[in-house]
Parts: structure tokens; sequence; C-alpha cells
């Protein structure tokens, strides 16, 4: 060799078929051996094959059990096949310096197993143990300079403000009138870090904090809103309800249908997708404004199928066009319809035109929509039709609405799961509404 390489192991590809084989240190001759010591621990070695070396060459492994020059040998050379497994799914190729003989680590032995001084074989090198050093991964990584004191006041800052965000509005009991909440703070990163330096005086990165927010359980969600005026008794009444129509529908005494109205812009509702990472996801768009387009949906409970058809807008005139569809669409079915309870659907001229038709109407409590299954018929409706894509006429949008429901009525299993009918009240959710 021309110079010095620095290397943990001299490495030479062989051949044989030996696994491990112990090669007395006089069989190769060692031009010259330096330790660097101080950063990496490598061993710095320059050797040759001597006269009489075997042919095929070797992987060669040198231990070094000294790190001083002196009469004791720096180590002894085994040789060990380039195919041979590991012993452990950590071990990784280098060499194995002597821990003592009682603790020891070994992916097959333990803290019993004999030291690599007592054996003839060299093991291969394993992940340190747990440092001894307080507060240290095993390795070496220092934990988050956030204390037990300081992560409960943290928690403790993040829990005042949910609960704030969900506590209900109170009425006055002079003026009956309900006054307005104090507004909950909405904790972000920045935010928690900035009060963490002014509070807790305690400084750290945007990612450290991140960790100690998730190993207090804590999660970045998205609030879901909670209309707090529903009226609690109106809805426990209407669970009995639901529940004996439901009941009714399965028995096929008669056909439970449910009716909503929806207005969907014809501009595209940006959603989530995948894409390179990199580059930013477009989506074109012809600048429609706030074109849109009412839409009728209708879920049959008892078939498992959805209606959508268009309307000019939401009124007596288009509810009293809806009634009668249905009608003609069963012609010989006792039928109940569910629907909330809008202005025009309180019409007289409506309700009228209901009992004309032999059409039994059951209105929704006010301000829960959380009854009404075609919600999840419109969000389905949104992420298949108007997600990434903008319709540049209304026509265009009516056909996509038509090729869904298509599609939908071809899929009633799936109708049945996401067009969920609610029969139970959350306890904990009903306190948070205005008694």
């Amino acid at each position: 060799s021309s110079g010095a390489k620095p290397f943990a192991c001299a490495s030479f590809v062989t051949s044989a078929t030996t696994a491990s084989t112990c090669v007395p240190n006089s069989s190769i001759r060692l031009a010259s051996w330096s330790f660097n010591c101080i950063n990496r621990r490598q061993l710095e070695v320059r050797s040759f094959l001597g006269p009489g070396w075997p042919d095929p060459l070797y992987h060669v492994h040198v231990a070094y059990r000294s790190r001083k020059m002196g009469s004791e040998p720096f180590g002894s050379l085994h040789l060990r096949h380039e195919g041979a497994a590991r012993a452990h799914a950590r071990a990784i190729h280098g060499a194995l310096r002597d821990r003592g003989p009682t603790r020891e680590r070994h992916g097959l032995g333990g803290e019993g197993r004999a030291a690599f001084s007592e054996r003839a074989l060299l093991g291969p090198c394993l992940q340190q143990r747990w440092s001894r050093r307080a507060h240290l991964s095993p390795r070496g990584w220092l934990d988050p300079p956030f204390s037990a004191e300081a992560r409960a006041l943290i928690a403790e800052q993040i829990d005042a403000a949910t609960e704030a965000a969900a506590a209900p509005p109170v009425r006055d009991a002079d003026s009956g009138k309900v006054v307005e909440p104090t507004r909950a703070p909405r904790w972000t990163v920045p935010k928690l870090l900035r009060w963490a330096a002014d509070t807790l005086g305690i400084t750290c990165a945007r990612e450290t904090l991140c960790k100690v927010l998730r190993d207090m359980g804590m999660t970045w969600k998205k609030g879901k809103l909670l209309l707090a005026r529903a009226p609690k008794e109106a809805r426990a009444k209407f669970v009995l309800k639901i529940k004996s129509l439901l009941r009714a529908a399965h028995a096929g005494r008669e056909k439970l249908i449910f009716i909503d109205e929806a207005h969907i812009h014809q501009d595209a509702d940006l959603g989530h997708t995948w894409s390179r990472r990199g580059q930013r996801y477009y989506v074109a768009s012809t600048s429609p404004g706030l074109a849109r387009v009412t839409f009728f949906g209708a879920y049959v409970y008892n078939d498992r199928k959805v209606g959508i058809w268009p309307a000019a807008r939401g009124n007596a005139l288009t509810a009293i066009d809806c009634l009668e569809s249905i009608r003609a669409a069963f012609p010989d079915d006792r039928l109940r319809i569910c629907w909330d309870g809008a202005s025009y659907h309180r019409a007289e001229e409506v309700l009228e035109r209901a009992r004309e038709l032999s059409i039994l109407i059951t209105p929704l409590p006010a301000y829960s929509p959380d009854f009404m299954p075609v919600e999840a018929l419109w969000r389905w409706m949104r992420e298949e039709v108007t997600y990434n894509h903008c319709h540049a006429t209304a026509a265009a949008l009516i056909a996509g609405a038509d090729a869904f429901q298509i599609k939908a009525n071809e899929q009633s299993d799936v109708i049945f799961k996401r067009l969920y009918v609610c029969t139970g009240l959350d306890p904990e959710q009903e306190k948070l509404r205005i008694s």
C-alpha cells in the first residue's frame, strides 16, 4: 500500500466457505499501527499479505483491546466470511470493544454471556446501552427542556381554552337574551413558544415543542361546530319519534324519506389530494363568481336509494313540486317525509298540498342538522363533483350531479353507511346547549 487510509476494519473479498476462523497475529505482517481515539476511535491499519498466505483472500476484522501503545498486543486478527449473517438485527459491521465480562450486551446471550476476551471468535457490534448520564436517551439525546411542572402548565392552558370554546352561552335572567360568551384563545405553536418564553423562561425549537405536545397526548385538530341553540327537550322527544319511524319502515308499513336542499356553487371546492412534493397543486377556475344551483335531495330509507334534482330556488312552489314528484314515484305507498323547519316547509299551502297527496310530514327539531342524513349526501356529492373542479356553466354542474346520482345508487351498502340516521344523543354534548 502506498499510503495509510483510516478505516475500522481491513476488508478483503473472499470466496472461502469458512464463516469465522481465528488466525494468529504472526500470519500477517503489520506495517504500521496508529490510533485515532479522540473522536471516532478508528483504527488505522496498513497491512499486506505475507508470504505463504492462502489465496483466496478473506474479510479481516481487527479488534483492539488497548488504547495505548505498550507491551500489550493491540488486538487479535479474526476472519469472518463475507456472507455470514449478523447475530442480531441491530448488529453492525466493525469491532466490538471489551466492556467487561459481567455487563456485556449481546443479541444471543445478554449479561451472562462470556466477555469478548474469553471468546475465541469476534461478535458483532450492537447499539450502546442506556447512558448513565441523567436525562439521556440510549443514543445520547437530551430530553426536551420541559419539566413535569412546565408540561402541566401547558396542558392547563390548552384544556382551559378547549372548555371555554365549548362553553354554552348564558341567558340573562332579566332580559331573557343570550349573553355573548368570552372568546377562547386559539393556541398555536408560535403562540405557545412565546408563552413558554415569557411565562416559563424556556426557549426551544418548534419541533421540540411539537414533540412535547404529542407526548402529552395533544393533537392538532379542526373544531366542529356545535349549534348551542338547539332545544334539548325537543331533541330528546325526536329521538323517540325517529326510532318508532325506523321500526315502521323496517316492518314495511310506510316509506320513510328524508328531504333536504343545498346550494352548490359552480366554482371549485378545494380539497386534499396526492401530488408531487415540492410542486404546488393548481386548480383551474373560470371565475364563475357566486353562481350556484339549488338542488333537492331525497334519501329513501327503505330502498337505500337517493334522488337529486335541480330547482330554480328553494320556496313553497318548488317544495310542492317535490311532494308531487315523490307521490308520482310511489303512488301506492304510505309516505312519510322528514325535513327541516325551513319557512317554506311550514307554509300553509305546502302542508295543505301534502294532506291532499296523503303524505305525512315530520319536521326535525330546530338547529339539529345531525338528524338529517341528506347532509352527508351533500358532502359526498361535493367530494365527487366539485372538489378541485370548476364547472363553467350550470348545465355542466347539473350533468355532474346526475352522473353522481347514478353512480351512488349502484352502491346501496355505501349509501346505508354514509347516510347514517342518528338515533341517540351524547349526554356530554347536550350539556353544552342553552338551557
